[in-house]
């Protein structure tokens, strides 16, 4: 995954899953896209371990279930 992240909108969820994922995604933007694409073409190790961690962070915070209790949580809750 190639994405624009602005790390100011960080603050809106956990602090652990903001770090996990400016580690998960490859951020680019209009300005270094063709730089930052350049770089995981020439380094495939590079791309397979981002690989890995979007990988992990999506099955850690995207989780169904995971987000099904979170959310029965809330409702339960109110």
């Amino acid at each position: 995954v190639v994405a624009f992240i602005n790390e100011a909108d960080l603050i809106y969820i956990p602090k652990q899953m903001a770090k996990e994922c400016m580690e998960a995604i490859i951020c680019a933007n209009i300005f270094n896209i063709k730089e930052v694409l350049e770089e995981y073409i020439d380094n495939p190790q590079l791309l397979e371990k981002k690989a890995e961690a979007q990988f992990e962070y999506v099955n850690r915070w995207h989780n169904p279930e995971r987000v099904a209790k979170i959310t029965k949580k809330q409702y339960e809750n109110r």
